[in-house]
């Protein structure tokens, strides 16, 4: 008596099939979800740790600022000047001064580096390649120079760094605040720009930078930085 064979029918593997492709597609829309999540996550991270590289630059060069006198050498320059939009200041550093300059600059002007922390790149670098989709962003931009290029130049001939190239266009918002010894309250008077003889006392940081995801998150940021100034006497503003 010979042994029967037995096999699968092919109901059987179409229902397996069936139950695999089910479990595989499972998988893979878990899977592409949690990658997405992750990408996001990166973008957002990203973002972040830009705001505050940026917010600490800036503050760290604030706060370390120094006046010089121009009056006697070149009475049309400033130790410190600011608009709304940028602000300039000198740093001392190895017995020389330089001037540092922030504002925000348009993502494919020539001449900024890409993003590096702690140091500038050697080579000049584009960061965008497709501009359709970042109109609604900015660059913000250190710009570093010597002192001698300062005294001859103010524009944007000095080595450029981009500190974010997720700034909202239009959202960088300087003001310089100061206090006069009439004033018997510790209130701060604020204004839009500041072209004076010497240093504000303050300056208020107010930028808004857009998320890397598809939600296109606004991340408003305001911060206040002391300076090492004197108090103005009363009538001088």
């Amino acid at each position: 008596m010979s042994e029967q064979k037995k096999g699968f029918t092919f109901i059987e593997v179409l229902l397996a099939l069936s139950m695999f492709s089910v479990i595989a597609l499972t998988l893979y829309g878990t899977f592409s979800s949690g990658l997405q999540l992750n990408r996001r996550a990166q973008g957002a991270n990203r973002v972040y740790r830009e705001i505050q590289w940026a917010i600490d630059s800036i503050s760290r060069d604030l706060e370390n600022c120094v006046f010089y006198d121009f009056s006697q050498s070149y009475p049309d320059k400033r130790a410190f000047k600011g608009t709304k939009e940028t602000i300039t200041f000198l740093l001392a550093e190895d017995d020389s001064l330089k001037a540092i300059r922030y504002g925000a600059e348009p993502l494919e002007s020539p001449g900024i580096h890409t993003v590096i922390r702690g140091g500038y790149s050697n080579i000049t670098q584009g960061v965008v390649t497709d501009y359709s989709q970042t109109r609604d962003r900015e660059a913000f931009v250190r710009e570093e120079k010597g002192f001698k290029d300062f005294l001859n130049s103010e524009d944007g001939s000095g080595e450029k760094e981009i500190l974010s190239p997720h700034l909202q266009t239009g959202s960088v918002a300087f003001s310089y605040g100061y206090s006069t010894r009439s004033q018997q309250s510790k209130n701060i008077d604020w204004k839009d720009s500041w072209e004076d003889g010497f240093l504000p006392q303050r300056v208020r940081i107010k930028m808004t930078f857009v998320s890397q995801d598809r939600t296109q998150e606004k991340i408003e940021v305001e911060k206040e930085v002391g300076l090492p100034v004197r108090t103005l006497p009363a009538g001088e503003m």
